[in-house]
C-alpha cells in the first residue's frame, strides 16, 4: 500500500486509457505541466513496468478529491 500511495503522486500526471484516466482538465488548480526531463518521467516509466502498477493507478483512478476543488469529502466516506 504504501508504495502504491508513493507511486499515484507521480502516476497522476500521466493518462492511462486502459482504465479511463484521463490528466485533470488544465485550469484545475493542482494541474502543473511537467516540465521537459524532469524526474517525474523516469520515475513514470519505472513505476508504469513494476508489478504493484495497477495499484497504484488505482488510487489515481479513485482520488476524485485531488483535482476537483468542488468536491467535499467527509471523513465518514472512508471510516463506514
Amino acid at each position: 500500500m504504501t508504495w502504491a500511495i508513493r507511486a499515484h503522486q507521480v502516476l497522476r500526471f500521466y493518462p492511462d486509457e486502459s482504465v479511463g484516466y484521463e490528466y485533470p482538465h488544465p485550469t484545475s488548480r493542482r494541474s502543473a505541466p511537467i516540465p521537459p526531463g524532469c524526474l517525474c518521467r523516469e520515475d513514470y516509466k519505472r513505476m508504469r513496468a513494476h508489478k504493484w502498477y495497477m495499484s497504484g493507478r488505482m488510487i489515481t483512478v479513485h482520488d476524485i478529491y485531488s483535482f476537483d476543488p468542488d468536491v467535499q469529502v467527509e471523513l465518514e466516506e472512508f471510516t463506514t
